[in-house]
């Protein structure tokens, strides 16, 4: 017969009967002391169980709550007895068989771990000593590995270092630092001018041109500020050499402007009139095969292109010529230029033959065709597109000093952001 639904309602309740708070306590203490079979550290098992003998304690007389907390208490001495011992003897044992730092450390912690229960306090302390010392000696022993990898990976790069450019570039700034020029220079030419070195090369120079300025070595100082080029106040004192050599030259006496030897012609007031030593490049008067020197490729290739090679300080005291043009055109402006038959022929007695044929100014309409000087010496005719034919470039140089030092400071002072103007090394 099936029972209907309040008669299974009236059996359930009948039979769920209420815990009191003891119980319910009680109950969950004997599942804490139960569960110290799971637990792994003799530690957490002592606490467990002196927590449940606690519980039981404060239950009083419920049930058998009294004998359970006696075995509780005795559970956790023997507990505390036996895992005090085992995890000493694993901590000598790891300490005997120990290798690396991390050996001894797990040693140190579990003498640390059975010291707080008082068990072999001496012997531990002694244990933990022993670990400690050997870790010292197997840091000791690792740093000097470490210094010595590090040595040797040092002594490797120098040895790299000392075989690569940047060794006589520091040798180099070295010797600068000092005043050691000749050296300085010899090593920066043997770095092959890397990270800036052939500017500071360059400025070793102009100090070996200011140091033999200072001791009337003229010669010497300017042959170094040749080499110095752009750097510091090479350029100004070069000029001023230059100009100070031209003063005192005759006509026919050899002279430096640039990187070229010139042969003085004429001198007139502060102004000198010079032609290159010798022959510089072939070139044709004209591509378009025109005679006049005034509309000609020769004239603008040597005021446009040759005068570059050429300092502001030089360009500055080459007296330019002035040739008038026709109607609206007005003045054009030159530098440089080949002599005119009637100069050529005024000084050809110091003017020093050569082995090939160069160009002079004068052209002929008539002919077609330009005068060149011969190696013989004699004046000749050629196509104004022969590409035989050699350049020998004339200028006039004005070599007042003063007056150009006047002259070069109110120029520079004009310029926005200019450098102050160098003074002659004392």
């Amino acid at each position: 017969m099936t029972m209907s639904k309040e008669a299974v309602d009236k059996v359930s309740k009948k039979k769920a009967v209420k815990l009191s708070p003891e119980e319910i306590m009680y109950n969950e203490t004997v599942e804490l002391m139960d569960a110290v079979e799971f637990t792994s550290r003799f530690e957490r098992t002592v606490l467990t169980l002196q927590s449940a003998a606690d519980s039981f304690e404060k239950l009083g007389d419920f049930k058998d709550s009294k004998s359970l907390a006696q075995k509780c208490r005795k559970m956790a001495e023997d507990a505390k007895k036996a895992g005090t011992k085992a995890v000493y003897e694993k901590a000598v044992d790891r300490q005997k068989k120990a290798k690396i730092k991390s050996d001894y450390d797990d040693a140190i912690e579990n003498f640390n771990r059975v010291k707080k229960y008082k068990y072999n306090v001496s012997e531990c302390n002694e244990h933990i000593k022993q670990c400690e010392k050997a870790i010292s000696h197997l840091e000791t022993i690792a740093a000097y590995k470490r210094r010595g990898i590090a040595v040797a990976i040092l002594a490797a790069l120098l040895i790299v270092f000392v075989n690569t450019p940047f060794f006589p570039l520091l040798k180099g700034v070295i010797h600068q630092s000092r005043g050691e020029y000749v050296a300085a220079i010899a090593n920066y030419k043997a770095a092959h001018g890397i990270l800036g070195g052939s500017g500071k090369m360059k400025k070793c120079y102009c100090a070996l041109g200011d140091e033999a300025y200072r001791n009337g070595d003229y010669e010497k100082a300017l042959d170094n500020y040749k080499k110095a080029e752009d750097k510091l106040n090479a350029p100004v004192m070069k000029r001023r050499l230059e100009q100070m050599y031209i003063e005192k030259a005759e006509p026919g006496d050899s002279v430096i402007l640039g990187k070229t030897t010139w042969i003085v012609l004429d001198k007139d007031g502060d102004n000198a009139l010079l032609i290159k030593e010798d022959i510089n490049k072939q070139v044709k008067f004209d591509k378009g095969k025109k005679t006049s020197w005034l509309i000609s490729s020769y004239r603008n290739w040597l005021n446009k292109k040759y005068k570059l090679r050429f300092s502001s300080e030089e360009r500055a005291i080459m007296v330019e010529q002035y040739i008038d043009k026709p109607a609206k055109k007005g003045e054009m402006k030159e530098r440089f230029f080949p002599l005119t038959t009637e100069q050529y022929v005024k000084y050809q007695n110091i003017i020093p033959k050569v082995d090939n044929s160069y160009w002079l100014k004068d052209g002929s309409i008539m002919n077609g065709q330009v005068k060149v000087v011969r190696p013989d010496g004699k004046i000749e005719y050629a196509d104004p597109d022969d590409p035989e034919i050699y350049t020998r470039q004339a200028c006039v140089v004005n070599f007042n000093i003063k007056q150009a030092d006047k002259e070069r400071k109110a120029e520079v002072k004009e310029k926005p952001n200019a450098t102050p103007y160098p003074d002659v090394p004392k």
